[in-house]
């Protein structure tokens, strides 16, 4: 399995302390950036076991694509063709149904 990208969302001012929790709690090194911690772990247990543990984030968001955009019509254009890309097969199974 390849390893798994992530980004949790802090309070501004508190990225680095978010990094410390990232090593102490799974061993995983990030980038901070302003409001976010950029992150990737190797499996869903440790992305899970982080967002129970850590003390300095509000959310943790799985990041299944990125790209940059020049306009919003390259944003639109390169966010249907990073959409495509996701196989939702892991997550839902044909059968079953929710309601959002």
């Amino acid at each position: 399995m390849t390893a798994i990208s992530a980004c949790a969302i802090t309070e501004k001012g508190i990225e680095k302390i978010t990094l410390l929790e990232l090593d102490e709690i799974i061993k995983a090194k990030g980038n901070a950036e302003e409001y976010v911690a950029l992150f990737d772990c190797k499996n869903y247990d440790e992305a899970f076991t982080f967002c129970y543990k850590a003390q300095s984030i509000k959310r943790v968001l799985l990041l299944w694509g990125a790209f940059d955009f020049k306009d919003q019509d390259d944003l639109v254009s390169k966010a249907n063709e990073s959409l495509k890309s996701i196989n939702l097969g892991d997550w839902f199974e044909k059968d079953k149904t929710f309601k959002v």
